[in-house]
């Protein structure tokens, strides 16, 4: 019935995992949560928020960058990236599975950075 958000402080930059999210964050979550760079969201669409209500969690935290995380359901990838598109996000494919990112490097326009599963 509960859930933990996670936040990681490394190198000046702010990293959220929302873990299994299952309700909307409200303003005193947010003020505790304070400005978040990168936010890593499961977007499975079925044992987590819904598509809908998980766009209203972004939008309020704001970040630069999402990765999202946990689309294993069939569906689940291509239903968030066209909802983020519409949403005003940039979508960026990962080319590989390293990512490294600095303060002075975070994408100016929103983005959701997709990084696929490696094989095996």
């Amino acid at each position: 019935d509960g859930n933990s958000i996670f936040i990681f402080e490394v190198a000046g930059l702010c990293i959220g995992h929302l873990g299994h999210l299952h309700h909307r964050l409200t303003r005193n979550d947010l003020m505790r949560l304070g400005q978040i760079d990168i936010v890593l969201a499961a977007i499975d669409n079925s044992s987590t928020l819904r598509l809908d209500s998980l766009m209203d969690v972004l939008e309020d935290i704001s970040p630069a960058m999402v990765i999202p995380m946990h689309f294993h359901f069939h569906g689940a990838l291509e239903a968030f990236v066209a909802r983020a598109s519409a949403d005003g996000y940039r979508i960026e494919m990962a080319s590989d599975p390293d990512l490294i990112v600095s303060r002075a490097k975070l994408p100016r326009a929103k983005t959701a950075y997709i990084m696929m599963p490696s094989g095996g």
